[in-house]
């Protein structure tokens, strides 16, 4: 098992943008992953 730790972008419809390059172990495809989400709040200046 490999860990990753990256921030996210989800999307309204549910999909889910990785912010950061995948590392090299990490080939594009599916994979099975537990998520701990920490809430950002975004200000309202970035949300417009």
């Amino acid at each position: 098992m490999n860990i990753l730790e990256t921030d996210i972008e989800i999307a309204a419809d549910g999909s889910v943008k990785l912010l950061s390059p995948l590392p090299a172990w990490l080939r594009p495809g599916r994979a099975h992953a537990v998520m701990t989400l920490t809430i950002v709040e975004v200000s309202d200046a970035k949300a417009k």
